[in-house]
């Protein structure tokens, strides 16, 4: 146990031969923030142990320093973590952080990953929005396309003429968007009227001459339950 300036015991976190290898890192014109965050320490307590090496009252010789591999994120790792969420949309900074220490055997913080994948990556993190897999996948592709062509090539359809896309749409009173910023720590709360109405379905059709038709059906009690 070591005491800290009020007197209090605390547990001796950093062993001398891992302080005192902060000290090449400040000659080499390393700000003491840098080198904390290089050897995963406080900045006070660079500091202070750099200020004892230069009073003499702290020696050390290199056999004493342990080697500390930095977290850096290198052109592979980029290339790595871009892919592994491409692939893994929805994967946590919990798995990125294990599936990276898996492939290049470095350990990178929560935040390091998240800030990469920001500025580097260009990526954030969404609300999901979920659709079946066979919605697009390939067989189900091939279907619609062979659909088309056979329609096509027997003369049934013909996007000048007998071809329309039929959409529909959803509306309440109480519409809102589904994402809401808020302080950080804190739940994203948005008032909305306090009121009871059935929902609005919109259908409309198009063709290649505009607007079609469009009606405007109230969801029943029953089917809001």
């Amino acid at each position: 146990m070591q005491e800290n300036s009020l007197g209090q015991k605390t547990p001796e976190i950093h062993k001398e031969g891992d302080i005192t290898s902060c000290e090449p890192g400040a000659k080499r014109g390393m700000s003491l923030s840098r080198v904390g965050r290089l050897y995963g320490m406080p900045k006070s307590t660079v500091g202070g142990y750099v200020q004892k090496y230069n009073t003499g009252e702290l020696t050390f010789s290199a056999d004493d320093a342990r080697p500390v591999r930095r977290s850096v994120i290198t052109d592979a790792g980029h290339i790595f973590l871009k892919d592994f969420v491409t692939t893994n949309n929805t994967a946590t900074l919990e798995q990125m952080r294990t599936a990276y220490q898996k492939k290049h055997d470095v350990i990178l913080s929560s935040a390091t990953i998240y800030r990469h994948l920001l500025r580097k990556c260009s990526l954030t993190l969404k609300q999901a929005q979920r659709y079946p897999v066979a919605r697009t996948s390939t067989e189900t592709k091939e279907k619609w396309e062979n659909y088309m062509l056979e329609h096509i090539q027997d003369g049934k359809l013909d996007y000048l003429s007998n071809c329309v896309f039929i959409d529909e749409a959803s509306f309440t009173g109480t519409m809102t968007r589904n994402s809401a910023w808020s302080i950080r720590g804190t739940a994203a709360y948005v008032n909305v009227p306090a009121m009871r109405t059935a929902s609005k379905i919109l259908l409309a059709a198009i063709g290649h001459t505009g607007l079609v038709e469009a009606t405007i059906r109230t969801a029943k009690e029953e089917q809001r339950q």
